[in-house]
């Protein structure tokens, strides 16, 4: 296997946000990102990220290990979305989109993953509207998907 399971559910991501088609961010506008390198993101946006996430590694049985790799799935806007209703409406509706594109689905191109929780971030992170970070809102969804992995014996 090329790439890691982590990876895999990180390019899977990609993958279901871009074909969900949100209004007004292309699929190229839906980012893989491993660093917190910003200067490259077109806003409005989407960001698949490992950042701060905690895998989970715990035992099934005596065979096998359940391996839980978080994802979050970021919306990010450079605008003050407090201040704009008509925005705010698009907001929420991508966010809508988003929950749609990924509640009761599984990962088609990660056959080794049997379970996906999603579980939503806030709405519209205040702190991150005015803060650094983004200098913008942001907002989404943290996926864990369980991998069954077998357990090494020498």
């Amino acid at each position: 296997m090329a790439d890691t399971y982590h990876e895999s559910v990180m390019d899977a991501a990609k993958a279901i946000v871009a074909a969900e088609a949100l209004p007004d961010i292309p699929a190229e506008r839906v980012y893989k990102r491993l660093t917190t390198d910003r200067v490259k993101l077109t806003f409005p946006c989407v960001v698949v990220s490992i950042e701060g996430c905690n895998e989970e590694w715990r035992p099934l049985d005596t065979e096998n290990d359940v391996l839980t790799l978080p994802v979050n799935v970021a919306l990010a806007h450079r605008l003050d979305l407090r201040a704009d209703d008509p925005l705010l409406a698009r907001w929420l509706a991508w966010r809508q989109g988003l929950r749609r594109a990924f509640l009761m689905r599984l990962m088609g191109d990660v056959d080794e993953v049997w379970h996906v929780e999603v579980k939503p971030m806030a709405t519209l992170d205040a702190q991150r509207v005015i803060g650094p970070e983004y200098q913008g809102g942001a907002a989404g969804l943290i996926l864990e998907p369980q991998v069954v992995v077998a357990r090494r014996r020498d």
